[in-house]
């Protein structure tokens, strides 16, 4: 029964994995950082920068298939403003102390080549974890 269980899990988990590391992603506080932060202590530094790789190109697919279907229309910033609220509890202050914890022993990287939107969000300087987001620091 356990690995019928399991097996469930595991495939539920990678159903939804890609959509919630985007989502993690496209949060300007931690952007590409805290998969990588999660992602290392969970499998190891090696398979973390390929499950990140893995998100990159997601996005960038979707975003190509965004493109594709808006007829290539640019985007622009959204009239709606809403923050982001995080609900307290100890497995939140976990993930922000493996963050933390990351961007202090966080490599230097290099600056390469800007090709799209989604590759200027993901090289800006990410926003500092009790910043409130808004549209503005989204879009700008």
């Amino acid at each position: 029964m356990s690995e019928e269980m399991k097996t469930k899990f595991e495939k539920y988990w990678k159903e939804v994995h890609g959509l919630m590391s985007v989502a993690t992603v496209l949060d300007p506080r931690y952007k590409l950082h805290m998969l990588q932060a999660l992602f290392g202590s969970l499998y190891g530094f090696e398979h973390a920068t390929a499950e990140v790789e893995k998100i990159r190109k997601l996005m960038g697919d979707l975003l190509l298939e965004y493109q594709a279907s808006d007829g290539g229309v640019g985007t622009s910033e959204s009239q709606v403003g809403r923050s982001v609220s995080t609900q307290g509890g100890a497995a939140v202050d976990e993930m922000e102390n493996i963050f933390k914890q990351y961007m202090s022993s966080k490599p230097v990287m290099s600056a390469s080549r800007v090709r799209t939107e989604l590759d200027l969000y993901l090289w800006k300087r990410k926003l500092s974890i009790g910043q409130r987001v808004s549209t503005s620091s989204i879009g700008g």
